[in-house]
């Protein structure tokens, strides 16, 4: 290898569902819950990286390589080292989305004689590797070599062909205890796990099936227990010049507010711990298909939901189900006598209507100094709504079908990022003056102010929603 150092290059602003940029290696986290009268005391999560050279992770250290003999002319530097002529091959950058490409490709030249990398565009808008890499383009240190080469070059998205990957997307657990005397539960526990596995296939096929697990205890006077197994991100696509088309089990979170994205309401969302984890980590996959345009800086995504997947709820026992129906509670909060009557003695009827769950259109730009995205929705809300049915007598969910017409901007300012979004609904759920279900129109806002203090680790998030 011929003598070569690394520094940084300037990176893109991180969006709302990335963490901070590692390293593709063994990586083990901890990260803090914040729940008031709740303790958390161990919680981890690991990323154990698969031995195929196909592999790719959800996260990257992007490094530049240079080298220290310098130019060899005394001008510019050149692309070689030597009189050989370089072999060029396309690597990819990853989305914000973990298990999906991105649309930003840079050309790297690899030196025949000694494998030293050297970038041929400016450092602003390139991918750098680490140099440690052997003949087949894999770290030495690790899987921290070609992500996924492009067998065309241009514009085409397709990974390298009749490849695998495995790995361990998630392993950890967490368990916590409740100060409060007067709580329902004594301490809480929870395990989860996730594993992927990826085919690329023969030209611009690809394939992945990716599993989850999730246990959750509960203990104290009102006991909860419960085990699931659950497909993830499962799907086939076609990698297409400008576009992918994609069709399977699927995480499409649109939107940019953090917590509570008003653009995003055909998702599925999962409310097994309320809001304790992070907004990624708070969706399930939904069988779907989607098409996604590319041109320049700009994107046209256009997806439909053939089969309607409501959130996911808690057990009914445990604290994060919405209606406490032992102590006549909604949302933890005491109501009215007759009200709580009605919850302790009526029967919840938890069944989703068998219908699609819609469809929506967006368009997002990046733009110098800003971007933005529009969008267009027509489905069924996601989060149920709880209504009674005086005519049968229980109290059962709601699921409005609703057109959904919104938009975000997103700009850097005040030493960090500035986030706007908004949203018109033609049905919102609400109850009337009698206790009757009802629709009505509804616009609903959010704006944030996002930054990393000291550029560390920690990240600072201030969200005025309504």
């Amino acid at each position: 290898m011929t003598a070569a150092n690394k520094h940084s290059v300037p990176m893109p602003r991180r969006s709302r569902n990335e963490r901070k940029p590692q390293t593709l290696e063994y990586q083990s986290q901890t990260t803090p819950v914040l729940v008031t009268g709740l303790i958390t005391l161990a919680i981890f999560s690991s990323n154990v990286l698969g031995e195929d050279e196909g592999f790719y992770n959800d996260e990257q250290t992007i490094l530049i390589i240079e080298d220290e003999d310098g130019p060899t002319d005394g001008g510019p530097k050149s692309d070689t080292l030597s009189g050989d002529a370089p072999t060029t091959e396309q690597i990819l950058a990853e989305d914000d989305v973990p298990g999906q490409i991105d649309r930003q490709a840079q050309t790297v030249n690899e030196i025949a004689d000694d494998n030293t990398l050297i970038i041929s565009d400016e450092p602003e808008d390139t991918l750098i590797l680490d140099q440690d890499t052997d003949e087949s383009g894999v770290s030495e240190q690790g899987n921290a070599g070609l992500p996924y080469a492009a067998a065309n070059s241009g514009d085409n998205r397709s990974p390298a062909n009749n490849t695998f990957s495995f790995k361990v997307n998630e392993l950890w657990g967490d368990y916590g205890y409740l100060l409060r005397s007067s709580a329902a539960a004594d301490h809480l526990s929870y395990l989860h796990g996730q594993i992927t596995a990826g085919w690329n296939l023969v030209g611009p096929w690809e394939f992945q099936i990716s599993l989850r697990a999730d246990s959750y205890l509960q203990g104290g006077d009102e006991n909860s227990s419960r085990t699931d197994l659950d497909y993830d991100e499962t799907f086939i696509r076609y990698n297409g010049e400008h576009y992918r088309i994609t069709v399977g089990g699927q995480k499409v979170i649109w939107g940019r507010i953090d917590e509570f994205p008003p653009t995003d309401r055909l998702s599925t969302q999962d409310l097994s711990r309320y809001l304790i984890d992070d907004l990624a980590d708070r969706r399930r996959a939904s069988p779907a298909i989607r098409y996604e345009h590319f041109k320049g800086d700009a994107k046209l995504d256009v997806v439909y939901y053939p089969d309607f997947r409501g959130a996911e709820l808690p057990e009914r026992d445990s604290i994060w189900f919405p209606v406490n129906q032992t102590r006549g509670e909604l949302l933890g909060l005491e109501v009215p006598p007759t009200i709580r009557a009605l919850l302790i003695n009526t029967d919840i009827d938890l069944d989703e209507p068998d219908s699609d769950g819609g469809f929506g259109i967006r368009y997002n730009e990046t733009k110098s100094g800003f971007d933005y995205a529009v969008s267009l929705q027509n489905g069924r809300q996601n989060l149920p709504y709880f209504s009674f049915n005086p005519q049968i007598g229980i109290i059962q969910l709601e699921y409005p079908r609703t057109w959904i017409a919104g938009g975000d901007l997103g700009f850097e300012a005040l030493g960090g990022t500035l986030r706007f979004e908004a949203a018109w609904l033609s049905d919102t759920p609400v109850t009337t003056a009698n206790g009757g279900f009802s629709t009505t129109e509804s616009i609903h806002w959010g704006a944030a102010l996002e930054f990393y203090p000291g550029d560390g680790d920690g990240r600072l998030n201030l969200q005025l929603t309504g």
